[in-house]
């Protein structure tokens, strides 16, 4: 993720450009990308650009507020280094979250909470709307009851309205790339807003 940083008291200044850096970056390379952008210590700063990064995080990214390098550049780190079935479970939780407070953009404390729970959701690519989910919930018998309807009986069931069922059940969501449900409930705050993990 390449990420600009503006310091406040610059800002507006003819031939004024901040700097930029790449994340995840070590502690050093932090300072530095600070000390170019001329921010003076414990001043204020902003960030801006968050270019080379899935495009739902720079979405959310742009519109949360009161953001810090340190916070980014661990969210970068923690986004590195998933492997493409946990970036698609992130990128639900995210809309999921973002669908269900439109008034409220997601925190730096949300989005980092959420990045180390993907183990309490489970993602299902290719399931994209109700008529997939019931199909599958009416070849494998995922729904309570189901297998004590007689074959021909469960022939007669709708496929879409099954599904609708099961997703509103698990209050689940689609995202473009699949279905997100919450399988565990026991989420851990690893960021309290102040202390990085």
């Amino acid at each position: 993720m390449i990420v600009k940083i503006s310091a406040d008291q610059r800002r507006g200044q003819r031939g004024y450009e901040g700097a930029e850096i790449r994340l995840p970056a070590n502690h050093f390379a932090l300072a530095d990308a600070l000390q170019r952008a001329q921010v003076p210590e414990g001043g204020g700063y902003s960030l801006h650009k968050f270019e080379d990064c899935p495009a739902f995080l720079k979405r959310v990214l742009i519109l949360c507020q009161d953001r810090t390098l340190e916070e980014v550049n661990l969210l970068a780190l923690k986004v590195s280094g998933m492997d493409e079935n946990q970036l698609d479970t992130y990128e639900g939780i995210v809309l999921m979250r973002g669908d269900s407070d439109l008034d409220h953009p997601m925190t730096m404390k949300e989005l980092i909470n959420a990045a180390y729970n993907l183990d309490c959701y489970e993602f299902r690519p290719g399931v994209i709307n109700d008529r997939i989910l019931g199909e599958i919930c009416l070849e494998g018998d995922l729904l309570e009851g189901l297998e004590k309807l007689p074959e021909d009986a469960r022939d007669l069931l709708d496929e879409i309205k099954v599904g609708a069922e099961k997703r509103r059940s698990d209050q689940g969501y689609y995202t473009p790339k699949g279905y997100l449900y919450r399988s565990s409930s026991k989420e851990k705050e690893v960021y309290d807003g102040i202390h990085l993990p």
